[in-house]
């Protein structure tokens, strides 16, 4: 869903990436994440439903970027394991 400043979902996707980045996911609670991306407090529960689904989406947009980073290296052996240590140290709140 969009609102009137910006992708809403992705932006608390992203707050959750960096406090889970902080402070591990056990550090992570929904009314943080909504203090966090600047949203009411029901607003990480209406697109996630809860804290499962917020870590999910954070789980699954670090995959899909990974894969990106992935594909790049094509099948180069060192180049794979370049791109996932530069993934890692870039994305440290989605590396699997």
């Amino acid at each position: 869903m969009n609102y009137h400043h910006g992708d809403l979902r992705r932006a608390m996707t992203s707050a959750a990436a960096t406090a889970v980045a902080e402070r591990g996911p056990a550090g992570l609670s929904l009314r943080e994440l909504a203090r966090l991306a600047g949203v009411s407090h029901a607003a990480p529960a209406h697109h996630f439903g809860d804290k499962a689904g917020v870590l999910t989406a954070v789980a699954a947009e670090g995959f899909r970027l990974l894969t990106a980073a992935l594909a790049e290296a094509e099948d180069d052996l060192l180049a794979s394991g370049l791109a996932y240590v530069r993934f890692a140290v870039d994305h440290p709140g989605t590396s699997p």
